[in-house]
């Protein structure tokens, strides 16, 4: 970290950040409670969009009130609201509010709020605590390369297969708001019968289309399904999922995270993954595009306070010195959004006491000006904090200043940032796993991803992952009862890899990597509707397969990448079509080998003091 060469007082930071901003009496009412720990149940994000709603500044230099994860609509904004007891109560009170597409799941309701209401909520009764939804998707007269990457083109030559019987479900941002759908269908780069169960109303990229075309490349006799996943928040999703599987759906896909999403324990998307996957739906997840871009740490007492609530800071530094700052790199026009958790169960899991503790985040400016923050009142709530950041180029630099602190309770035994967005870490860097929420399910199948012409078909072998692909593991620490498990489990993340990079009608405008006239889709959000439509190929040739066989069966058959074996990098290697049909078709179910490398992978980690899951096997 650069030597900061002032830290102003919180009365200065205050007074400064206020002070320079129009707003009225209210809004100013607002920001001052939420800046004086107050304990307000509207998360700051939700206060600072309320009180800006008329412009795009948000509290503080370098936030802006309309971030791009959030998800607005026509005056209205996507939320995720946790009920203090009973969730129907919660539901109907924010009915009273105006709320529209409303959903409820647990002790969750999500769905479209006014904005003009925001500051009504701090009355309900009814409510614990709310917060924006910031999802973040990872993301025919043209045929997808991976049809051939992955020998799929093989598989349905040589075994007859084409997803016949097969329904597959995609969740993403939208279908059809860029109006491609008729073309698609035209030229065959779609069925004409895809399902629409619940679209985006407008200003979706139609990323959710760019997926089925994909997966209807490589299995185009499969039957498609698609619901938002940004419509709602998080009950709206995991409701999602089960209208999915309710409608037909054999396999579903997504390519969405939730930044709130718990890390260190099972929330409500992974249970509704794990329970589609108990009735005998296989589930594929996009890993993410984060790299090892995360931090992790136990929390160490740097006897420093910050100046803005006279919490203690962490000390980053492992070695004997102290500094309580760690340098972050955000280039001009970057914008930086980072979920930070800490060992504490999720009021909005388990209910009970919540989190026991509240620790906050901040960015500053190498002359201790705040320029973000995260800093809700998280003790009785939800372990997480987000915090955003927009680099305009006024700043003049790209090099800024992260700072942890305990507000208040025990300090945390382990705690956790993930990375999203353009930045990076410059100091101090943990090189982490980034894969946690409903991709590090024990149901799903994580998907990481490598460009297609980087595969042996196309030249290249073993296969490159792609530098951005997300590694594994987060543990999880808690049951969903919020009780600490006596041993971490470390889940097998990504389990597999899949192409990305390959061609579509529309997606993503501008990238055309080969010059042919059609976009590349690039990401996990491509690998993984690959990976699906191969399971498609995988349940016609053998409609009883359980997801768990299903999964072993494409491990076992992918070809192996970085270290030999199961690596928290590339998984078990890139998926081969071929070999996986033929294995289900020639080897029992019951017989499908456990991946040997699995049991030396064990005794490392069991030896560390972690307990290895991998999903359980059929019976």
């Amino acid at each position: 970290m650069k030597p900061l060469t002032q830290i102003s007082s919180a009365t200065i930071v205050t007074t400064t950040l206020l002070g320079g901003l129009c707003m009225g009496t209210q809004a100013a009412t607002l920001i001052g409670e939420y800046l004086s720990k107050s304990g307000s149940k509207v998360s700051s994000s939700l206060i600072s969009l309320s009180a800006n709603s008329g412009n795009n500044t948000g509290l503080f230099p370098g936030t802006r009130a309309n971030s791009s994860l959030l998800q607005t609509y026509g005056g209205h904004v996507v939320i995720d609201a946790i009920a203090s007891d009973n969730t129907d109560v919660l539901y109907e009170d924010l009915l009273g509010l105006g709320l529209q597409n409303g959903s409820k799941y647990g002790s969750l309701v999500s769905g479209l709020l006014p904005l003009d209401a925001i500051s009504s909520m701090d009355s309900l009764s009814s409510l614990k605590f709310a917060r924006p939804t910031q999802f973040l998707s990872n993301v025919g007269v043209t045929t997808s390369q991976a049809d051939r990457s992955m020998r799929a083109d093989i598989a349905r030559s040589t075994f007859g297969v084409d997803g016949t019987g097969v329904t597959v479900g995609a969740l993403s941002d939208s279908y059809n708001n860029l109006d491609g759908e008729a073309a698609d269908i035209a030229s065959g780069d779609l069925p004409s019968n895809v399902n629409v169960l619940l679209d985006l109303p407008s200003g979706g990229s139609d990323e959710g289309r760019a997926m089925l075309q994909l997966i209807h490349d490589v299995a185009p006799g499969a039957d498609l399904a698609f619901y938002t996943a940004f419509l709602g928040g998080q009950a709206d999703f995991a409701n999602g999922i089960l209208e999915l599987a309710a409608s037909g759906s054999d396999v579903i896909v997504d390519d969405v995270i939730n930044l709130a999403e718990p890390m260190f324990q099972d929330g409500i998307i992974a249970q509704a993954v794990d329970q589609v996957v108990a009735d005998g739906i296989p589930y594929f997840s996009s890993a993410g595009n984060n790299d090892r871009n995360a931090y992790e740490s136990t929390f160490r007492n740097s006897s420093v306070l910050d100046p803005i609530f006279g919490g203690e800071l962490h000390d980053f530094d492992p070695s004997a010195g102290v500094d309580p700052f760690q340098s972050i790199s955000v280039p001009v026009g970057g914008e930086l959004f980072i979920s930070f958790q800490w060992d504490s169960p999720f009021f909005s899991v388990s209910g009970g006491e919540g989190s026991p503790n509240d620790l906050d985040i901040f960015l500053f400016d190498d002359f201790g000006n705040l320029l973000a923050l995260g800093a809700d009142a998280n003790e009785g709530g939800d372990a997480v904090e987000i915090l955003s950041f927009f680099n305009d180029g006024s700043f003049g630099t790209d090099q800024f200043n992260l700072a942890i602190s305990n507000f208040s309770g025990p300090d945390a035994g382990f705690m956790k940032y993930v990375v999203f967005g353009n930045a990076s870490i410059s100091e101090y860097d943990t090189n982490s796993g980034t894969v946690y929420g409903h991709a590090n399910a024990e149901g799903a199948e994580a998907v990481g991803a490598s460009f297609y012409a980087d595969t042996p078909e196309f030249g290249t072998n073993p296969p490159v992952l792609e530098p951005f692909s997300s590694a594994g593991s987060t543990p999880i620490l808690f049951d969903e009862n919020g009780d600490r498990l006596f041993t971490p489990e470390i889940r097998l993340k990504p389990e597999i890899v899949a192409p990305d990079g390959t061609n579509t009608t529309f997606f993503i405008p501008g990238l055309d990597v080969e010059g042919d006239g059609f976009p590349n889709f690039f990401g996990t959000s491509a690998a993984a509707p690959h990976a699906a439509a191969v399971a498609a190929l995988m349940l016609e040739a053998a409609p009883s397969t359980s997801p768990e066989v299903l999964y072993e069966t494409l491990e076992e058959t992918a070809i192996d990448m970085n270290a030999p074996g199961f690596d928290f990098d590339s998984g078990f290697g890139l998926i081969q079509a071929d070999r996986a049909v033929g294995a289900l078709i020639s080897t029992p179910p019951e017989e499908v080998p456990e991946p040997a490398s699995v049991f030396g992978l064990l005794a490392v980690i069991v030896g560390a003091g972690s307990r290895l899951k991998r999903k359980p096997k059929a019976a």
